[in-house]
């Protein structure tokens, strides 16, 4: 038996399995006799490793394999003769051999790979109407593989998007386990309709839509999308902006995030377990140690500052902070034969929070199963279903909020009750999501390729909030319960046809549709007053009422696009996209979307330096959307009380039949290349995207009957700036290894119009004001600014605020000066440049060390913690500049106090002064986000395995700031994606991970 033989049927290595999984991995039917055969394995060039996930294929056929996790793969019933065998993967250098088959026989023909930081002939889906290689593309695309984020600490996919992708901002918002994140991708492009991208999983689009609470848990939210296994991922494409999401039509403007998970191959049972054991911590809460050694009240026992004096129901620890316990099991096993093959994983997961029973407790399975009875058609059943449970603590902006009453200490609501008894109240989400879908694909001939996606999303939670009897925010007891739920189904076709076109030029011509139904289901159930402790039910309570909404919207359309290459390495490409969506008014009809892009391997030229590997040229145009909400474009009456109790109706939504979409335009322009050996990569893009007909809502006349808003298509939003990303492989060889890579984005929001409005207040002293009069002419707040400001900022959103005019720093003004307050911009509520860095070194095959860090700059944060314990004279920050006041105003009076000091001081620190907008500060932040050191041990320590490794990790370590508030991430809006303002306001930070994980493949 040859090499690739033993290899390939070594059942001796089989371990233990069901019969279910036996009789899958041995479906596979052997070649014909008729025809040959392809096989080897692929590893990496350096270390030998082998490499999982490499797509082999037969150049310009449909004969293709992905290597497994011992780098195997398998071609069959390949005909005889002359063929181009490719292999290609993300992060290496694309590999070709010539290989000659011979009937009945198994031709070998192994890979070693080299690094490459950029490949562009490796395949990609995202945005386009079929799997095509990267060359090909014309638009900017993120990708992330497994092997990016697979030894690093990463629970949820919006971890794994964090710092690992330029222009792709994620903030954590909270510390709470369990709570949602926040992700933009190239800012807002929307005041009133939501900045959330798509997301869809392996071709099924999934709710994006946060599942949030708001009332006593404060504003606390899930993204369905992180119920996904990170484990269980393969790797995620990121397209920003319009120019890139055409083909996704009505409601992709905002981007699209794919994600695709791991899929079976042919072959033995291959087992993989990880067990991951580890810690959550807080670090010090406030300002700095110097000013405020008890770090506001969170020790909880000690009496050194009256301020914050010792708390009866103080835990034994002395701190309300505690270290919680983390712990996770993955298993996962993937195989079959020629015919079917498997995927299929199962993960366990129980997180502690930093305070009180917070945390979660977490379970998920996955079946991703491939069906392959010949070689031209191919079935796909992915399946994936997901159990959360998370216990709350109350946070936020609320009388019953923990943190609130804590760091307020002696001017909190609980008084003598104690904080200890905020932690009674029950606070609880339970999420279910199930997700399925069915990919067909169908090849009649090498030239046409067809694809069907078809599936359903489905979530739903469960919000269980309650006040037992006798608490002291509501003795007589409450309780209140929240179901929700999301569907989502999805029909995605799309067929290809590549011919020649005689000489040097081919065609790929692509046409497709789709079909995406949404509905949504919220009931709310509120219960007041209970007779007696214990167990409850809404309807035992004295007092109920109960809230229902729901609603459906279903969006269609279908699109053609045409390719044209020329020698492989220019590609034209055009396509038009017409959308209908049911939201849209009566009148408004159809939506339509170009596309256009263009793609220039420059590096094919023979004039092209040798020592620069690979350089693609690109350009796109397109155009995207974003429909209107469900019941905007139609007349709506809202309920009241009429006559002596009657129920009556009173006008809310007037109704526009030719609402449509707001529409996104945007161009982009960059490069893409490889150098020295594909040591070192380059991407660049400059985009510039401009949302025109923006939905805004405009206030009615009121003679008509309407005194409410009505949404509009008059609105203009700019965006610009560019994405960067550097990726160099130092050093490779077999003893040592460094690589780092720098990403780097920027985002210039502008208002341009609000159809004549001069401002909308979205809240917490966040606005959205336009640079420009409807005629072109700057805007009032554009001359405001530039009376006190070199430049023009109208972002999407800003803070203004009063603050202090007459004094720029401590001491400019003399003692005794009264403040002048007035209204400034003082800057956006998102950043503006996000800094992504990753470093690896390599010890020989036993040791590798990763850290990814994530930068945020440019924008401001309004402290609501600063300002409200200024204003109850407990704020460390300010106890010097209160002391002064306090001892001049005993000494002399309220003048003798005034003469003490300055205009900032006065504005900054006494409460009959302060504002808000002294306490918006720069919220510039860098975060280690993640460290890592694997260390791969000896096979022979545990019989069987294929490999052995121990990682140690850790998770927000640091992070470097100034800003004078809790922490420069932590939001009162708690990772909700649909909101636009942010404010910090007795919000949880984001905590610290330390975790200690094994894992062995079998």
């Amino acid at each position: 038996m040859s090499r690739w033989g033993v290899r390939r049927f070594g059942l001796a290595r089989w371990g233990p399995t069901t019969l279910a999984l036996v009789a899958l991995a041995v479906l596979g039917a052997p070649a014909q006799a008729q025809n040959g055969e392809i096989a080897g394995q692929v590893t990496d060039a350096v270390t030998g490793q082998p490499i999982e996930g490499v797509q082999v294929v037969i150049v310009g056929t449909t004969y293709r394999d992905r290597s497994r996790a011992d780098g195997l793969y398998n071609l069959t019933d390949v005909p005889p003769g002359e063929h181009s065998v490719r292999a290609a993967i993300i992060g290496y250098a694309t590999m070709t051999a010539q290989v000659n088959v011979a009937a009945g026989i198994t031709t070998e023909v192994d890979f070693a790979l080299n690094r490459a930081v950029v490949s562009l002939d490796a395949m990609v889906v995202t945005g386009q109407a079929g799997e095509i290689s990267r060359r090909e593309v014309g638009n900017t695309l993120s990708t992330i593989s497994s092997r990016d984020f697979e030894t690093l600490p990463t629970p949820t996919v919006s971890e794994v998007l964090q710092g690992m992708a330029s222009g792709v901002a994620v903030m954590d918002n909270s510390g709470q386990v369990g709570a949602g994140k926040q992700i933009r991708l190239r800012g807002h492009n929307s005041v009133s309709q939501g900045n959330t991208p798509l997301v869809y999983v392996d071709g099924i689009r999934v709710s994006e839509q946060t599942m949030q609470t708001a009332d006593e848990a404060g504003l606390q939210s899930v993204n369905p999308f992180d119920n996904i296994n990170p484990a269980d991922i393969e790797r995620v494409e990121v397209i920003k902006g319009a120019a890139a999401t055409t083909l996704y039509g009505t409601q992709a403007s905002a981007g699209v995030i794919q994600i695709f998970t791991k899929r079976g191959s042919q072959g033995a049972p291959r087992w993989s377990v990880a067990i991951d054991q580890g810690v959550n911590t807080m670090g010090h809460l406030g300002p700095d140690k110097s000013i405020n050694p008890t770090s506001l009240g969170m020790s909880c026992n000690l009496t050194s500052d009256p301020n914050f004096p010792a708390d009866t129901s103080c835990p034994s620890g002395g701190s309300w902070i505690r270290s919680g316990w983390l712990q996770r099991y993955n298993l996962s096993v993937r195989g079959g034969g020629q015919t079917l093959n498997y995927f299929v994983s199962g993960r366990y997961g129980r997180e502690e929070g930093v305070i009180g029973d917070q945390g979660q407790d977490e379970w998920s399975l996955r079946g991703n199963f491939g069906f392959s009875p010949g070689r031209t058609f191919s079935l796909a059943f992915n399946n994936n279903y997901t159990r959360r449970r998370v216990n709350w603590i109350p946070d936020g902006n609320n009388r019953e909020g923990f943190l609130l009453n804590v760091m307020r200490g002696r001017a909190n609501y609980t008084g003598d009750d104690g904080n200890g008894q905020i932690l009674d109240m029950g606070l609880k989400t339970s999420i279910n999501h199930f997700t399925t879908g069915l990919t067909t694909t169908w090849d009649p001939v090498p030239e046409i390729t067809t694809r069907l996606n078809a599936g359903i999303d489905f979530a739903e939670s469960d919000y269980e909030q309650d006040h037992p009897w006798g608490y002291w925010g509501y003795p007589p007891g409450r309780r209140r319960d929240e179901e929700y739920q999301a569907r989502t189904l999805t029909l995605d076709g799309a067929g290809s046809w590549r011919a020649r076109l005689g000489g040097a030029f081919t065609s790929l011509f692509s046409v497709g549709g789709q079909l995406y139904d949404e509905s949504r289901y919220q009931l709310t159930a509120q219960g007041e007053e209970f007779g007696a402790p214990g167990e409850k039910l809404v309807d035992n309570a004295a007092r109920t009422e109960a809230f229902e909404t729901r609603f459906r919207q279903t969006n269609g359309g279908f699109f053609f696009q045409e390719q044209i290459g020329y020698k492989d390495r220019l590609f034209a490409t055009v396509g038009l996209r017409f959308d209908g969506f049911s939201t849209f008014g009566e009148d408004y009809g159809l939506a339509t979307y170009p596309k256009a892009s263009l793609a220039y391997n420059i590096s094919d030229e023979t004039f092209w330096p040798t020592w620069w590997d690979g350089m693609k040229l690109r350009a796109a145009y397109g155009q995207s959307g974003r429909a209107p909400g469900v019941f905007d474009a139609i007349k709506t009456w809202d309920p009241v009380s009429g006559d002596e109790g009657r129920p009556a109706v009173t006008p809310a939504n007037l109704g526009n039949p030719n609402l449509g979409p707001e529409r996104s335009k945007e161009w982009e322009l960059g490069f893409e290349g490889a150098l020295f050996g594909g040591r070192a990569g380059l991407d660049f893009t400059y985009y510039n995207q401009r949302t025109v007909d923006a939905l805004i809502p405009v206030q009615q006349i009121p003679s008509e009957g309407f005194i409410g808003s009505q949404l509009e298509n008059v609105g203009k939003l700019e965006n610009s700036g560019i994405e960067a990303s550097l990726n160099v492989a130092v050093i490779q060889n077999p003893s040592f290894g460094f690589n780092f890579g720098v990403r780097y984005g920027t985002n210039d929001s502008r208002v341009l119009d609000l159809g004549g409005l001069e401002d909308i207040y979205i809240g917490w002293r966040q606005r959205i004001r336009p640079c420009t009069n409807p005629d072109g002419t700057p805007s009032a707040e554009a001359e405001r600014q530039l009376e006190y400001r070199n430049k023009v900022e109208c972002p999407v959103p800003g803070f203004w605020h009063d603050v202090v005019t007459n004094d720029s720093a401590p001491g400019f003004t003399a003692p005794g000066t009264e403040p002048d307050m007035q209204e400034r911009y003082l800057g956006p509520s998102y950043p503006t440049d996000l800094l992504g860095l990753t470093v690896q070194f390599q010890f020989g095959n036993w040791l590798t060390l990763d850290a990814v860090g994530e930068g945020q700059f440019g924008h401001v944060l309004s402290s609501g913690v600063a300002y409200q314990n200024t204003r109850r004279e407990v704020w460390p920050e300010c106890y010097e500049i209160r002391a002064k006041w306090d001892e001049a105003a005993a000494s002399g009076g309220s003048s003798a106090a005034r003469a003490a000091l300055n205009a900032w001081e006065k504005a900054k620190c006494i409460d009959s002064y302060t504002s808000y907008g002294m306490w918006i500060d720069d919220a510039d932040f860098f975060r280690l986000r993640t460290l890592s050191a694997t260390v791969r041990l000896p096979g022979r320590l545990i019989p069987g395995t294929r490999s052995a490794l121990l990682l140690l990790q850790a998770r927000n370590l640091f992070t470097i700031t100034d800003f004078v508030g809790i922490d420069p991430e932590a939001s009162e809006e708690g990772g909700t994606n649909e909101v636009l303002l942010r404010q910090e306001y007795y919000n949880l930070p984001p905590y610290r991970s330390f975790i200690v994980s094994l894992r062995f493949d079998f």
